[in-house]
C-alpha cells in the first residue's frame, strides 16, 4: 500500500500511522507498506519537504519527532524486519538523510541534531558477505546511536555499529565504524577522534562579523 499523503492510517494488516498534526506540513509523501504490523508515529509538530519510508518487512517501528520550529526535514528510511528507527526532537536536515534498518537492530537520533546533504545512517550492509572457509557471516547488521547535539557534516555515514556521543562533530566524507565518547571532533575513513572536549553552536559563521584571529 503506497500513502501519499501525511494521515492517520490503520489497514487490516495491523499497518498503523499515528499522526494528529496537519497534512499540509508533509510535502512530497511516500510511505510504502509492504508487510504486516509496522507502525509510524510523528510529532503533530513535524514539518516535511521530503518523507519517504518503506516497511518492507513486518513488525517495524518509526518515530519522528517535532521539528525545529517549523523548520521543515527530509528523510528517506528503509526497514526490514523487526527494526526500530527513533528520531529526536529539533533535527534538522539540509537535505535528505537515508536511513537503512535490517534484521531487528535500531537507529536511533538524538534531539537537536544538525545534519547536512548527503548523509547517510546505514546500520545494514543490505547484502550478505561469507567467510568461504567456515560459511560464516561476517558483516553483522548493528545499531546506529547518535546521541543529542550532534553535527554531521556533508557526506557523513555511520555504518552498522556506529555510536556518535552527545556534542559531537562527524566531519565531511567521515565514515564511522564504531564508539566515540561525547564532545568530540572525528573526521577520516574510517572515522577517529582528533579532538576531545569541544562545544559547537548552531549559528552560521556566514552571519559574523569579520574577526581576526592570532
Amino acid at each position: 500500500m503506497l500513502i501519499k499523503s501525511l494521515q492517520p492510517y490503520a489497514d487490516d494488516k495491523g499497518n498503523l500511522i499515528d499522526y494528529s498534526g496537519d497534512a499540509k506540513n508533509a510535502h512530497s509523501v511516500d510511505i510504502e507498506f509492504l508487510g504486516n504490523d509496522n507502525t509510524l508515529t510523528v510529532s503533530p509538530d513535524a514539518h516535511f519537504s521530503r518523507l519517504k519510508i518503506m516497511f518492507k518487512g513486518h513488525g517495524n517501528n518509526i518515530v519522528i519527532g517535532r521539528s525545529w520550529g517549523a523548520r521543515p526535514v527530509h528523510w528517506a528510511i528503509n526497514v526490514g524486519h523487526g527494526c526500530t528507527v527513533d528520531i529526536g526532537d529539533d533535527v534538522t536536515t539540509t537535505n535528505l538523510v537515508y536511513v537503512t534498518a535490517a534484521e531487528g537492530v535500531a537507529v536511533r537520533v538524538g534531539k537537536d541534531c544538525m545534519f547536512a546533504t548527503a548523509i547517510e545512517l546505514r546500520a545494514t550492509d543490505s547484502h550478505a558477505i561469507y567467510d568461504k572457509a567456515t560459511g560464516g557471516r561476517i558483516n553483522h547488521s548493528a545499531d546506529v546511536i547518535i546521541g543529542d547535539h550532534c553535527w554531521l557534516a556533508t557526506g557523513a555515514v555511520l555504518m552498522p555499529g556506529a555510536n556518535l556521543g552527545s556534542g559531537c562533530v562527524l566531519g565531511h566524507r567521515a565514515t564511522l565504524l564504531g564508539p566515540t565518547g561525547d564532545d568530540c571532533v572525528v573526521v577520516g575513513s574510517p572515522a577517529r577522534v582528533v579532538r576531545t572536549g569541544i562545544e559547537w553552536r548552531r549559528p552560521q559563521t556566514l552571519d559574523m562579523p569579520a574577526q581576526k584571529y592570532t
